[in-house]
């Protein structure tokens, strides 16, 4: 007797296929969500600093004091002289919802002199949900942004 080949698949190779699939995609899923956070605290960060460079920029530009403002762990905001009518603000919470920073400034404020430079030492610590964190460090005189990531 002649046997039918068979050009389907069976029930057993179906079920393998399909916990593949499930396997892999549980290992994938928490990386992926991870990058993401990882990535969005990374973005926060280089928005900041960047902020932080065209405040100083426009300081020398325009040689006047700009001054950045910590108004609390989510919010900042700068003035742009001659008007202190205009204001920039930027709300970290709104943007990037799961990630705040603290901040070790003087009063809460950078001041940048007209020349670019600044008078105080600070640090700023952006941390998301995760627990990784990047560490913005502001040193005198000349204000350069150095800008350190530590992840999970």
């Amino acid at each position: 007797m002649k046997l039918k080949k068979s050009n389907g698949f069976s029930l057993i190779e179906f079920l393998i296929v399909i916990s593949l699939i499930a396997i892999i995609t549980a290992i994938a899923v928490p990386q992926f969500t991870r990058y993401t956070q990882n990535n969005a605290l990374q973005s926060a960060a280089r928005e900041l600093a960047g902020d932080i460079q065209i405040i100083r920029q426009r300081a020398m530009a325009d040689s006047a004091a700009y001054t950045l403002q910590f108004l609390d762990n989510t919010r900042y905001t700068y003035t742009l002289p001659p008007n202190p009518a205009v204001i920039k603000n930027v709300t970290t919470l709104t943007d990037y919802p799961d990630i705040t920073f603290g901040q070790t400034f003087p009063g809460s404020v950078i001041i940048f002199q007209p020349r670019g430079t600044m008078a105080q030492w600070g640090t700023i610590t952006l941390t998301n949900n995760r627990g990784s964190t990047v560490l913005l460090t502001a040193s005198p005189p000349i204000g350069r942004i150095n800008v350190e990531y530590t992840p999970d």
